[in-house]
C-alpha cells in the first residue's frame, strides 16, 4: 500500500531546487561525475555532493565506479518514469515549450501535449535497454 508519507518522502527529496536541477543532468543515461553534475546544475561540487549522498541513500541514483571516479546515474526505469510523469504532470496546462529538449520530453515537437502518443521516455538509466547496468 502506498501511503502519504512515503509519496511526500521522495515528493520532497526530488522537489529541493538543487536537487531538482540536478536530475534533469541525468536523464539520458549518461552516469556522471559529481563535477558534471554540478556544472550541469549550476551549483558548487560541495553542494551537489551533498545532494548527490542524499539522492543515493533514498535510491533514486545509484552509484557507478570507473578506476578512481564515482559517477552517479539514475537508479532505475521506475525513477525516470518518475521524472517523465512529473514533467508530464507540470506541462498538462503550459502552452507548448519553446525549450527542443523539454518539448522532446513532453512530446509536444507539433504541439501534442504529454498524453499524445508521441510521449516516451527515455532510455539509458540502470536497467534499460542501453546495455548499462
Amino acid at each position: 500500500m502506498i501511503t502519504g508519507p512515503m509519496i511526500a518522502e521522495i515528493a520532497a527529496l526530488i522537489g529541493d531546487s538543487a536537487r531538482a536541477t540536478m536530475v534533469p543532468a541525468l536523464l539520458d543515461g549518461r552516469p556522471l561525475t559529481a563535477s558534471e553534475v554540478a556544472a550541469a546544475a549550476r551549483i558548487t561540487p560541495q553542494t551537489a555532493s551533498a545532494h548527490l549522498a542524499k539522492l543515493t541513500a533514498a535510491g533514486v541514483l545509484s552509484v557507478v565506479r570507473r578506476g578512481r571516479q564515482r559517477q552517479f546515474r539514475l537508479a532505475s526505469p521506475t525513477v525516470t518514469d518518475m521524472i517523465d510523469g512529473i514533467v508530464a504532470v507540470a506541462l498538462e496546462k503550459r502552452p507548448p515549450s519553446r525549450d527542443p529538449e523539454l518539448a522532446a520530453r513532453a512530446g509536444d515537437r507539433a504541439g501534442a501535449g504529454p498524453h499524445h502518443p508521441a510521449f516516451t521516455p527515455r532510455e539509458g538509466c540502470a536497467g534499460t535497454s542501453t546495455g548499462q547496468t
